[in-house]
Protein backbone atom coordinates (compact mmCIF):
# COMPACT_ATOMS: atom_id res chain seq x y z
CA UNK A 1 0.00 0.00 0.00
CA UNK A 2 1.55 3.29 -0.98
CA UNK A 3 1.87 6.29 1.31
CA UNK A 4 -0.65 8.38 -0.66
CA UNK A 5 -3.40 5.82 -0.02
CA UNK A 6 -2.42 5.58 3.65
CA UNK A 7 -2.64 9.38 3.97
CA UNK A 8 -6.15 9.30 2.45
CA UNK A 9 -7.24 6.57 4.88
CA UNK A 10 -5.89 8.46 7.89
CA UNK A 11 -7.46 11.74 6.75
CA UNK A 12 -10.83 10.03 6.11
CA UNK A 13 -10.77 8.58 9.64
CA UNK A 14 -11.07 12.10 11.04
CA UNK A 15 -7.77 12.20 12.92
CA UNK A 16 -7.45 15.61 14.54
CA UNK A 17 -4.55 17.75 15.71
CA UNK A 18 -3.61 16.98 19.32
CA UNK A 19 -5.31 13.57 19.44
CA UNK A 20 -3.56 10.38 20.50
CA UNK A 21 -4.07 7.66 17.87
CA UNK A 22 -3.41 3.97 18.45
CA UNK A 23 -1.98 2.23 15.38
CA UNK A 24 -2.54 -1.47 16.06
CA UNK A 25 -0.33 -3.66 13.87
CA UNK A 26 -0.61 -7.45 13.63
CA UNK A 27 2.59 -8.81 12.15
CA UNK A 28 6.27 -9.54 12.47
CA UNK A 29 9.08 -6.97 12.28
CA UNK A 30 9.81 -8.01 8.70
CA UNK A 31 6.38 -6.66 7.67
CA UNK A 32 6.35 -3.54 9.85
CA UNK A 33 6.95 -0.94 7.13
CA UNK A 34 3.22 -0.41 6.55
CA UNK A 35 2.65 0.25 10.26
CA UNK A 36 5.49 2.77 10.25
CA UNK A 37 3.86 4.51 7.26
CA UNK A 38 0.58 4.80 9.19
CA UNK A 39 2.49 6.22 12.19
CA UNK A 40 4.13 8.84 9.94
CA UNK A 41 0.80 9.76 8.38
CA UNK A 42 -0.87 10.21 11.78
CA UNK A 43 2.02 12.42 12.92
CA UNK A 44 1.79 14.51 9.74
CA UNK A 45 -1.84 15.30 10.67
CA UNK A 46 -0.68 16.80 13.99
CA UNK A 47 -1.78 13.85 16.11
CA UNK A 48 0.39 11.71 18.38
CA UNK A 49 0.72 8.13 17.10
CA UNK A 50 1.15 5.19 19.46
CA UNK A 51 2.20 1.96 17.78
CA UNK A 52 1.06 -1.32 19.30
CA UNK A 53 2.57 -4.32 17.56
CA UNK A 54 1.39 -7.85 18.14
CA UNK A 55 3.35 -10.64 16.54
CA UNK A 56 2.69 -14.34 16.77
CA UNK A 57 6.33 -15.06 17.68
CA UNK A 58 6.41 -12.45 20.45
CA UNK A 59 3.02 -13.47 21.87
CA UNK A 60 4.12 -17.10 22.14
CA UNK A 61 7.30 -16.04 23.92
CA UNK A 62 5.41 -13.80 26.37
CA UNK A 63 2.75 -16.36 27.27
CA UNK A 64 5.27 -19.19 27.65
CA UNK A 65 7.12 -17.38 30.48
CA UNK A 66 4.38 -15.25 32.07
CA UNK A 67 3.71 -15.56 35.77
CA UNK A 68 0.00 -16.02 36.56
CA UNK A 69 -0.17 -12.55 38.12
CA UNK A 70 1.21 -10.86 34.99
CA UNK A 71 -2.19 -10.23 33.42
CA UNK A 72 -5.67 -9.38 34.67
CA UNK A 73 -6.97 -12.43 32.83
CA UNK A 74 -5.09 -15.69 32.95
CA UNK A 75 -4.36 -17.26 29.57
CA UNK A 76 -4.64 -21.02 29.98
CA UNK A 77 -3.27 -23.10 27.15
CA UNK A 78 -4.53 -26.61 26.40
CA UNK A 79 -7.43 -26.65 28.88
CA UNK A 80 -9.53 -28.91 26.77
CA UNK A 81 -11.27 -29.21 23.49
CA UNK A 82 -14.91 -29.82 22.79
CA UNK A 83 -16.03 -31.31 19.49
CA UNK A 84 -19.41 -31.62 17.80
CA UNK A 85 -20.99 -28.98 20.02
CA UNK A 86 -24.37 -27.57 19.08
CA UNK A 87 -25.37 -24.29 20.74
CA UNK A 88 -29.00 -23.26 20.97
CA UNK A 89 -29.53 -19.51 20.57
CA UNK A 90 -32.86 -17.82 21.27
CA UNK A 91 -33.47 -14.06 21.13
CA UNK A 92 -29.73 -13.43 20.81
CA UNK A 93 -28.75 -15.46 23.88
CA UNK A 94 -27.18 -18.90 24.26
CA UNK A 95 -29.82 -21.00 26.01
CA UNK A 96 -28.28 -24.45 25.87
CA UNK A 97 -26.11 -27.05 24.21
CA UNK A 98 -26.07 -30.70 23.24
CA UNK A 99 -23.18 -31.21 25.69
CA UNK A 100 -23.98 -31.39 29.42
CA UNK A 101 -20.80 -29.65 30.64
CA UNK A 102 -21.19 -26.84 28.08
CA UNK A 103 -24.88 -26.39 29.01
CA UNK A 104 -23.95 -26.23 32.70
CA UNK A 105 -21.38 -23.55 31.94
CA UNK A 106 -23.88 -21.38 30.04
CA UNK A 107 -26.56 -21.91 32.72
CA UNK A 108 -24.14 -20.49 35.31
CA UNK A 109 -23.86 -17.17 33.44
CA UNK A 110 -26.02 -14.08 33.87
CA UNK A 111 -28.27 -13.19 30.92
CA UNK A 112 -25.96 -10.37 29.74
CA UNK A 113 -23.01 -12.77 29.79
CA UNK A 114 -24.88 -15.28 27.56
CA UNK A 115 -25.74 -12.60 25.00
CA UNK A 116 -24.19 -13.09 21.56
CA UNK A 117 -21.97 -10.08 20.92
CA UNK A 118 -19.95 -11.31 17.93
CA UNK A 119 -20.54 -13.76 15.13
CA UNK A 120 -17.84 -14.17 12.53
CA UNK A 121 -16.58 -16.32 9.72
CA UNK A 122 -12.80 -16.34 9.26
CA UNK A 123 -11.68 -15.58 5.74
CA UNK A 124 -7.98 -14.67 6.03
CA UNK A 125 -5.91 -17.16 3.99
CA UNK A 126 -2.69 -15.72 5.46
CA UNK A 127 -3.39 -17.13 8.92
CA UNK A 128 -2.24 -20.69 8.31
CA UNK A 129 -3.02 -22.45 11.58
CA UNK A 130 -4.72 -21.98 14.91
CA UNK A 131 -2.16 -20.61 17.37
CA UNK A 132 -4.17 -20.12 20.56
CA UNK A 133 -4.35 -16.34 20.18
CA UNK A 134 -8.04 -15.66 19.65
CA UNK A 135 -7.67 -12.40 17.73
CA UNK A 136 -5.71 -14.25 15.04
CA UNK A 137 -7.49 -17.59 15.26
CA UNK A 138 -10.94 -16.05 14.68
CA UNK A 139 -9.76 -14.61 11.35
CA UNK A 140 -8.22 -17.81 9.93
CA UNK A 141 -9.88 -18.98 6.71
CA UNK A 142 -12.38 -21.77 7.34
CA UNK A 143 -13.04 -20.90 10.98
CA UNK A 144 -16.22 -19.79 12.66
CA UNK A 145 -16.34 -17.79 15.84
CA UNK A 146 -18.97 -16.70 18.28
CA UNK A 147 -18.48 -14.46 21.31
CA UNK A 148 -20.69 -13.84 24.30
CA UNK A 149 -20.80 -11.07 26.87
CA UNK A 150 -19.56 -7.49 26.78
CA UNK A 151 -19.35 -5.62 23.49
CA UNK A 152 -19.04 -2.03 24.71
CA UNK A 153 -15.34 -1.98 23.82
CA UNK A 154 -16.26 -1.92 20.13
CA UNK A 155 -19.37 0.24 20.20
CA UNK A 156 -22.03 -2.17 21.44
CA UNK A 157 -24.47 -1.69 24.31
CA UNK A 158 -24.11 -4.98 26.24
CA UNK A 159 -22.15 -4.10 29.40
CA UNK A 160 -21.68 -7.63 30.72
CA UNK A 161 -18.96 -8.46 33.24
CA UNK A 162 -17.05 -10.64 30.78
CA UNK A 163 -16.32 -11.29 27.11
CA UNK A 164 -15.49 -14.76 25.83
CA UNK A 165 -14.71 -15.94 22.30
CA UNK A 166 -15.17 -19.47 20.98
CA UNK A 167 -13.31 -20.37 17.79
CA UNK A 168 -13.48 -23.51 15.71
CA UNK A 169 -14.85 -25.01 12.56
CA UNK A 170 -18.43 -26.00 11.99
CA UNK A 171 -21.77 -25.24 10.41
CA UNK A 172 -24.23 -22.44 10.93
CA UNK A 173 -27.83 -23.65 10.81
CA UNK A 174 -30.47 -20.94 10.90
CA UNK A 175 -33.99 -22.35 11.24
CA UNK A 176 -33.19 -25.46 9.27
CA UNK A 177 -31.12 -23.78 6.54
CA UNK A 178 -27.44 -24.77 6.55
Amino acid sequence: MNREIIDKIVKASGVGRGEVVLVHFWGEDTEKEIANDFVKSVASMGATPMLLQQARSVNRDVFSVADESSFDTLYIEDVGKYEHIVLTVEDGKVTGSNHEQVSTFFASLAEAERTICELGIGMNPNVGSLCGYTLLDEKMGGTFHIAIGANTMFGGANAAGMHMDFVGTGELDMEGRS
